[in-house]
């Protein structure tokens, strides 16, 4: 099984076009796979540091994936300002995967409209069964060739999405076309330290003002240590045992490979805000 995380993870690496694929099939076998709805997110979460940060009120409903809802209300946050107000705005998720990110900017910010967009056909089918929120739509989408009008948003997110990209570039010359002049993309994803130059010289070669930069590996990895117990439930519940490690690596446990290059910071947590000049 190690032969085969490693062997994936050469791929991976050398081979961008590798990395789209693989996602594409990953995403497509485990939404077809699991279609319970206690699981809406996917990402590693976000947990505050200091004890002097307000604790995010949410609805019932959402407090068994309060860590990973935490992570997206970190990301929009600013949305709430700079795009007052929200309910003339129309909001777009590129990688919305399970549906839980979209489903809260709708149902906690309540923007004129949120669409969530995803390569995963099984992914959209499961969200547009789960999320039946007015103004909250979800369809099948490339990220590098978003089927969207050109100034056509006023926000776009994408959490924890982009590493599956075959190119960087190209997605972020697709989110500057879609957003309309004075919009804001809200984004976060890890990234290997030997990456972090080529991404800062993609949004450096962009006519994007940056409004926001910053690491927030430390909040990720205490999410990850806080919701340890939950991650093994659900893998215990979500795949047969020879998936365990696989699925342990994937959820970045406590020992996984991402778990420790974050810990060391050889990989690192990236978060942010770009606007488009108005």
């Amino acid at each position: 099984m190690n032969f085969a995380i490693n062997f994936v993870r050469n791929l991976y690496k050398r081979f961008p076009g590798f990395r789209r694929i693989f996602w594409r099939l990953w995403y497509q076998y485990f939404s077809g796979k699991y279609q319970e709805d206690d699981l809406v997110f996917m990402n590693y979460g976000y947990s505050p540091t200091t004890a002097e940060t307000p604790v995010l009120a949410l609805e019932a409903e959402d407090e068994r994936e309060r860590l990973p809802l935490q992570l997206y209300d970190h990301v929009v946050r600013l949305a709430k300002t700079r795009l007052a107000p929200l309910g003339e705005k129309q909001i777009l998720e590129v990688g919305s995967g399970r549906g839980g990110g979209a489903s809260y900017v709708a149902r906690y910010m309540k923007p004129g409209s949120m669409t969530g967009i995803d390569i995963s056909r099984n992914n959209v089918a499961f969200c547009q069964k789960r999320h039946r929120v007015p103004n909250l739509t979800f369809k099948t989408g490339d990220a590098e060739d978003l089927p969207m009008q050109d100034s056509s948003m006023d926000g776009v997110v994408n959490v924890e999405s982009s590493h599956c990209y075959e190119s960087i570039p190209r997605f972020f010359s697709e989110v500057f076309r879609v957003l309309r002049p004075g919009g804001y993309f809200f984004y976060a994803d890890v990234r290997d330290r030997s990456e972090l130059p080529e991404l800062k010289q993609t949004v450096d070669s962009m006519p994007f003002e940056v409004i926001k930069e910053e690491f927030i590996t430390a909040n990720v990895l205490l999410a990850l240590k806080l919701d340890h117990d939950r991650r093994v439930r659900m893998i215990g519940k979500a795949a047969p045992a020879m998936f365990h490690k696989p699925m342990q690596e994937f959820s970045g446990l406590e020992g996984s490979r991402i778990y420790n290059a974050m810990d060391s910071r050889e990989t690192e947590y990236v978060h942010y805000v770009l606007g488009k000049p108005g």
